[in-house]
């Protein structure tokens, strides 16, 4: 089928380099490339992927569980959606669709893309309504990702405009979710798995590295225990953020300490770290949770939580068992309504995480993952004692994970929950609520899971 290309629409005029130049001077360093299908439009919104995982690149707001519209009887009514700043480009200016979202539908299960035309007059409303060209073949969806503002700026281009075949051309090896990526900033010419192991061995071959961390400033020391990631991403060019941006080239970044690299010893490596939303822990406020539940340390008033606990196992440290509700081994799909509690012998809740809540968190992993294995030890210089880093040449590399993979492992006991929590009543206060994973069990997280020698 041979598409009409309209003069009225800037999308069908505009070259690969001034489409290049404009995302770039909107402060976007990669663009997100889906090809749309024929029932991506504004009636059926625009799929894209089926798990929140999938779209982790793509920055939103707040998560928030809704009641959806769904008839079948079998499938949960509760989806979960969040808005996206989206900022459509025509003619080089920038607009905002103000009701833009992502939806989220655990029962089937897909992530939907909604609300993308209204409030906005500049949107490529022929291209994605499906009474005129919201069908036709070949359209692309390009999402270019501001990380400092969280903004997203789109365009869609038909099969014939003029910028199509080359964007086409210029898409990196590595896809995040069902997102291929166009990528503007280093690495360009180069595949993005083979830039990521460059990095890696570069960083293996340097030998031991003082601890570091990347601020806006520039590098700073850093000699904290948990000093070993912020190295690693420091040598990677990472800033520590908060937000949901991939890492290094669409690809998460995870180091984790071994003993030694000929014989590493399994390591527990935290998947996040989230608050209880619900429960004696937030009803009642974290000192009578700790008081009921915690340990008293010995000479002192201060109290800790603390221990693993895993799934249909009451703890004998805390008495309290993990327990899962609304999801159920081997399934497919989960209810959004659902969530995990730590219950008392006498049935009382006291913590709970909704998935509602460990969605949020969950946004943040990423459909691609590397786990780089790192020793330490200290060293004086100059009178002065620091930390140093080692990275090992052999990593592995995790790509597709899901919420359902997170729930599986967890009732199959290889995720576990290991709070590091204490309080000294009036003085100190630390909270610090582990979800955390053998690396033994690290595959358990991934369709496929890989172990590469950056040497070779």
């Amino acid at each position: 089928m041979k598409t009409t290309l309209s003069d009225d629409l800037w999308s069908e005029r505009v070259s690969f380099e001034n489409l290049r130049q404009i995302f770039q001077d909107n402060g976007c360093g990669r663009v997100y490339v889906k090809p749309l299908a024929a029932n991506d439009n504004s009636k059926n919104q625009i799929f894209v992927g089926n798990d929140l995982s999938e779209v982790s690149s793509i920055p939103t707001g707040e998560i928030e569980l809704v009641r959806g519209t769904s008839l079948k009887k079998s499938a949960s009514r509760s989806i979960i959606r969040t808005s996206v700043d989206l900022q459509w480009i025509s003619e080089g200016i920038a607009q905002s669709a103000p009701d833009a979202k992502l939806i989220f539908y655990p029962q089937y299960p897909e992530v939907r893309f909604s609300g993308f035309l209204r409030g906005t007059s500049i949107a490529p409303s022929e291209l994605l309504d499906p009474t005129k060209r919201g069908r036709e073949p070949g359209r692309l969806l390009l999402l270019g990702v501001n990380d400092k503002s969280r903004s997203v700026f789109a365009v869609v281009l038909s099969s014939e405009a003029a910028a199509t075949v080359a964007v086409r051309s210029s898409l990196g090896d590595v896809r995040d979710g069902i997102f291929s990526i166009w990528n503007l900033g280093p690495g360009i010419g180069e595949t993005f798995h083979s830039v990521l192991l460059n990095e890696l061995l570069r960083i293996h071959e340097k030998g031991w590295i003082n601890g570091q961390r990347l601020s806006k400033d520039g590098l700073i020391p850093y000699r904290a225990q948990n000093g070993g990631g912020y190295t690693l991403e420091a040598e990677l060019g990472i800033s520590p953020n908060g937000y949901s941006a991939p890492d290094f080239l669409g690809w998460e970044v995870k180091q984790h300490a071994v003993g030694t690299f000929s014989r590493p010893r399994a390591a527990s490596i935290t998947l996040f770290t989230p608050e209880p939303d619900s429960g004696v822990y937030i009803n009642d406020g974290l000192e009578i949770f700790l008081r009921e539940w915690g340990n008293k340390r010995a000479g002192t008033t201060r109290l800790d939580f603390a221990g693993k606990h895993s799934f249909g196992v009451r703890s004998s440290r805390t008495g309290l068992e993990m327990k899962v509700n609304g999801f159920s081994s081997g399934d497919k799909t989960f209810d959004a309504s659902g969530g995990i509690e730590l219950v008392s012998v006498d049935k009382r809740v006291a913590a709970s995480w909704s998935f509602e809540k460990l969605l949020q968190h969950w946004k943040r992993k990423h459909s691609n993952a590397v786990y780089v294995p790192s020793v330490s030890r200290y060293v004086t210089h100059k009178s002065e004692t620091i930390r140093q880093y080692m990275y090992g040449a052999n990593v592995h590399l995790g790509v597709d994970t899901t919420f359902v993979k997170f729930l599986d492992s967890l009732l199959n006991r290889e995720l576990f929950y290991d709070p590091g929590i204490h309080m000294t009543p009036g003085v100190e206060t630390k909270k610090r609520n582990q979800f955390r994973v053998s690396s033994r069990n690290l595959s358990s997280l991934y369709e496929t899971f890989s172990e590469v020698d950056v040497r070779l």
